[in-house]
């Protein structure tokens, strides 16, 4: 049993160290024989339609609503508690959203 932050570092440390220390190398000719599969999923017309659409202020007041609180977001640094606040009072993150 592990108990202090040290043993559990050193324990990490070497189950996840070999994991990032692949000696196989791949040669080019092989990357495109992967890439070339048919065996890659695509996206279908109707998925990339609705990808490409904006944004709807609904989506994003529905994914302010389920962020963790005290979590911080992205690089702005801003806490996932400011676009609550920001949310609830309105025409801020509208603002950000563009339309056509």
């Amino acid at each position: 049993m592990l108990h202090t932050k040290n043993e559990i570092d050193d324990e990490l440390m070497k189950h996840y160290t070999p994991l990032f220390q692949s000696t196989v190398a791949a040669a080019p000719a092989d990357f495109k024989v992967f890439l070339s599969s048919p065996h890659l999923p695509c996206l279908t017309t109707e998925q990339r339609v609705e990808l490409d659409e904006s944004l709807t202020l609904l989506e994003v007041q529905d994914s302010i609503h389920v962020l963790a609180a005290g979590k911080t977001l992205g690089p702005d640094g801003l806490p996932a508690d400011f676009y609550k606040i920001a949310a609830v009072r309105g025409g801020f993150i509208g603002s950000f959203l563009t339309t056509s």
